[in-house]
């Protein structure tokens, strides 16, 4: 079976259906239950009465405040988009084989102490 996945702007040919459920289904899923646990919580949370502190122009305080960190993350990514370029643009590299070997002999083994 060959499957593609569309991941991050990079097309994946993927080989088996556990790299299809790895790379694609799952990161999908998460995304999904994520958007609705936000729009059920701003739903939720958008009446005046919504959680502890006073509203803020009519809205519950945690909505203002989720907005405001999402616009303030918004910002953010942006502004280090415009400075830094080089970074974003960056082609995804295989790793050096000779460094993929010395990591994994550091792998965490427990030792016997006598």
């Amino acid at each position: 079976m060959r499957a593609i996945s569309y991941v991050s702007g990079v097309v994946i040919a993927v080989a088996s259906g556990k790299n299809f459920v790895d790379l694609a289904f799952l990161p999908l899923l998460g995304a999904a239950i994520l958007a609705y646990v936000f729009v059920k919580a701003t739903i939720e949370y958008a009446h005046k009465d919504g959680g502890y502190a006073k509203p803020f122009l009519g809205i519950g305080s945690p909505v203002v405040i989720t907005i405001a960190m999402i616009l303030i993350g918004l910002g953010w990514f942006l502004w280090r988009y415009t400075q830094d370029r080089e970074f974003f643009s960056r082609k995804p590299e295989p790793v050096d084989p000779e460094l993929a070997a010395t990591v994994t002999h550091r792998v965490a083994k427990k030792e016997k102490v006598a």
